[in-house]
């Protein structure tokens, strides 16, 4: 697991971007969803090509990182709605703290409301204090929405609770069941 964080650390050092993706778009296995199976690209490679990873492609790439190859259902390879069909997955629980590589998840919906991966990186007694790695368009901190779109670390209740106290993730997948196999 320490390799794995390293090798997701480099995708925030270099400020990876990360660009929306049209359900008039393809799904690229080389850029944004990374879904070709086998080694992955370093994230310099990745900003010296100008390429980006959206929320689903920075978990296809850290399970193409651990040697696993990227879910297919339908046809359709390595997305949200993909990764939330394919998981033995669990109802989140934010009285309760996750391990290290714990994927936290929210359903595809529609084109606006495209669902979401990210993944806890680090121990504390409570969740609000995790912190995850995801790339993302924006998230609010303080009562206040900033945009990043990029890859970035932010406290789970950055990136969980909505301006209006909505809550946004509504599952999780241990690691064993996703990156540890």
């Amino acid at each position: 697991m320490d390799l794995l964080l390293r090798y997701l650390d480099d995708f925030v050092k270099l400020e990876i971007p990360y660009r929306w993706w049209k359900c008039d778009m393809p799904f690229y296995e080389d850029d944004m969803f990374y879904t070709k199976d086998g080694k992955p690209p370093t994230a310099q490679q990745i900003k010296d090509e100008d390429k980006s990873v959206v929320c689903s492609g920075l978990i296809n790439l850290a399970r193409r990182f651990m040697g696993l190859d990227i879910p297919e259902i339908e046809g359709i390879k390595g997305t949200t709605w993909t990764w939330f069909r394919y998981l033995e997955k669990e109802e989140i629980d934010t009285r309760r703290t996750y391990p290290i590589g714990t994927l936290l998840l929210k359903d595809y919906e529609n084109n606006k409301n495209q669902g979401h991966l990210a993944i806890i990186i680090s121990h504390d007694e409570d969740i609000n204090n995790q912190i995850v790695i995801q790339s993302i368009p924006f998230y609010s901190i303080e009562s206040k929405l900033r945009d990043v779109r990029k890859v970035v670390y932010t406290k789970f209740k950055d990136s969980h609770y909505y301006l209006d106290g909505r809550t946004y993730y509504t599952h999780i997948c241990m690691p064993e069941k996703w990156l540890l196999r």
